[in-house]
């Protein structure tokens, strides 16, 4: 259920405080094996937030985070392999009822000088791979969000909420199943 705080709206996993959106993720493992790689990511996680600040530029706020990330090493099966942020992920601002309100927080060297503003609200997320550290989006979705620079859908698209309803359905039951993290 949701519960109300002034100009709180809470339900379990988001958070709407004055119109910014804000949800919460995390990620787990059920074989040590890559837990040097889940920590690696989570130092990465908490430099990005340490070096966020008033002015601070966010290229630097993504060098800090490869910097970091890059720093780990991890051995699955007998191989060492580095880990690396995936490029193409980032964080972004968060503004009033818009989950990415327009600024992006780059997690590898080399992203816009621009700077951080006071009274912005930002989503610093990591991503770690022992992989190439990309990943590509020609394949099935798993993000769904509403498009705000979209105008009006006719109806006869709806067939597609249908599914996608469907689909976010079966990951909400997998969820509650594997991780006992959703309570009917």
């Amino acid at each position: 259920g949701f519960m109300v705080y002034s100009r709180f709206l809470l339900n379990k996993n988001v958070l709407c405080v004055l119109g910014r959106i804000i949800d919460c993720a995390f990620t787990v493992t059920f074989n040590p094996k890559y837990d040097r790689l889940l920590e690696a990511v989570r130092d990465a996680t908490n430099t990005g937030i340490k070096c966020a600040g008033i002015d601070v530029r966010l290229c630097d706020v993504g060098e800090s985070i490869q910097e970091v990330m890059e720093s780990y090493e991890v051995e699955i099966d007998g191989k060492t392999y580095q880990v690396k942020p995936i490029r193409n992920l980032n964080g972004h601002s968060i503004g009033q009822y818009r989950i990415h309100a327009g600024k992006t927080v780059p997690i590898v060297k080399g992203g816009e000088a621009t700077r951080m503003e006071e009274g912005e609200v930002y989503a610093i997320e990591t991503f770690g791979s022992t992989g190439k550290g990309v990943v590509h989006d020609d394949m099935d979705c798993s993000h769904y969000m509403k498009n705000f620079d979209v105008g009006h859908v006719p109806i006869r698209h709806l067939q597609n909420s249908f599914r996608f309803r469907n689909d976010l359905c079966k990951i909400c039951e997998n969820c509650s199943q594997e991780l006992k993290t959703f309570t009917h």
